[in-house]
């Protein structure tokens, strides 16, 4: 039994120590792997982090571009032929990332019209994040400074003959106000640049009168119905706009109607009279040899806040009557497809209505204001604009309020863009 017990070989430290190590070694890869783990999961997280950030930052940058563009947009005009119609612009680096835009017409010309109205599209990088916003923006229909004047005389306002004017708002003309004898000009201020020989019932400055945006003539031309002038009944040589009613409702010179009663005449070198008529809406004449308002007329631009009368020659007021007389000139300018300023159609021939012109009066040469007969007052109710105005007669020009409220095309401020309420979007990026 001892020598039994003898030969027991005792149990050594080193087998404990090896399955220690072993342990040890499994619990330290056990602790490099949650720390691995660990690892991966914040880095990850960091990088989700990051790429919110880089998101969030690329939206933000996006939307600086916007106000950047649309900002730009009010300046000038230049930015619609900075860029084809629907081009991306190059990127150029900002505020820690890169954007571009570019803009979209309707009609897929950004020149055409400076006041259409454009989609403007921004797209921004921030590293390999991306964002892209849209918005619709239409002209902000800011009145030209034009209509804060009754006359414009882009050179010289003659007032002659003991001549009369009085003028509601004030009256602006870019050199001379004179007057070969005593004449009034009554207003709340004259602005001219040089020579002052009118009596001015008002105060006085200088001018610094805004030029033409765009082509008016042109403008209208391109949206008016054509009447042909050899359709325009002609006496002695004259061709005779004459007991007649026109408007987007009727044309009595042909079949073709236009919804804004803007209808273009092309004078061909010819004399054109205007007289004992009632006019809704708005008549361009180009290329006549004379053009004259006489008699009596009833003419009212479409809703009031329309151009009247637009030419690119003089024109010339003259001999006018107060008094539009349906009897005497055995027509019914109260007709149903047109009744009268609100009022009701009727079908006689019994009214009697006072010579009116309600608008916009524009020349791109001179407007000659001369007496009417029996020495009245001729009232327009709106602005008078040309080169040179003339006037040997008594004059009242009154404010018409919905030109400045509601400004006609053409006589806005083209760069003034606002944006379309609600219409700023997130789209794809490209």
């Amino acid at each position: 039994m001892a020598s039994q017990q003898n030969c027991r070989r005792p149990r050594t430290k080193s087998g404990r120590e090896g399955y220690l190590y072993v342990a040890v070694l499994f619990t330290s890869l056990m602790v490099a792997v949650i720390v691995a783990g660990s690892l991966a999961v914040s880095t990850s997280r960091m990088r989700q982090s990051n790429d919110r950030a880089d998101r969030i930052l690329a939206i933000q940058l996006a939307e600086s571009e916007l106000h950047l563009q649309a900002t730009r947009m009010q300046a000038s005009t230049d930015w619609r032929t900075s860029l084809a119609n629907n081009q991306f612009s190059a990127w150029r680096e900002l505020l820690g990332g890169s954007v571009r835009h570019c803009f979209v017409d309707g009609d897929h010309s950004l020149d055409d019209d400076n006041f259409d109205g454009v989609t403007l599209t921004v797209h921004s990088r921030v590293n390999q994040a991306e964002a892209a916003l849209s918005v619709d923006l239409v002209n902000a229909q800011e009145p030209l400074s034009w209509l804060s004047y009754c006359i414009t005389a882009k050179e010289d306002l003659q007032i002659n003959d003991s001549g009369n004017v009085a003028s509601e708002l004030p009256v602006q003309v870019g050199d001379d106000c004179t007057s070969n004898s005593t004449c009034i000009l009554v207003a709340p201020k004259l602005e001219y640049l040089d020579q002052l020989s009118v009596v001015v019932r008002g105060d006085v400055g200088s001018s610094s009168i805004e030029a033409p945006p765009s082509d008016i003539i042109k403008l209208y031309s391109d949206i008016g119905t054509e009447i042909d002038i050899n359709s325009i009944l002609e006496t002695n040589g004259d061709h005779i706009i004459e007991n007649v009613v026109i408007s987007s409702t009727h044309n009595p010179y042909a079949l073709n109607l236009n919804s804004e009663a803007v209808y273009v005449i092309d004078g061909k070198n010819q004399d054109v009279i205007i007289r004992n008529c009632r006019i809704e809406g708005t008549l361009v004449f180009t290329d006549y040899k004379t053009l004259t308002v006489t008699d009596s007329v009833v003419w009212n631009s479409l809703k009031g806040d329309r151009p009247t009368l637009l030419a690119n020659d003089d024109i010339a007021f003259g001999s006018m009557t107060t008094k539009l007389s349906e009897s005497t000139q055995n027509t019914n300018f109260n007709p149903s497809h047109t009744p009268s300023r609100g009022g009701l159609s009727n079908a006689t021939r019994l009214d009697v209505y006072p010579t009116t012109i309600r608008g916009i009066v524009y020349s791109e040469k001179d407007i000659y204001i001369n007496p009417m007969v029996g020495d009245e007052r001729l009232a327009f109710f709106g602005s008078l604009y040309a080169s040179n105005v003339y006037v040997t007669g008594r004059l009242n020009v009154l404010d018409e309020p919905s030109l400045s409220l509601n400004p006609p095309l053409g006589f806005r401020n083209p760069a003034k863009m606002k944006f379309v309420e609600r219409s700023i979007r997130r789209v794809a990026a490209p």
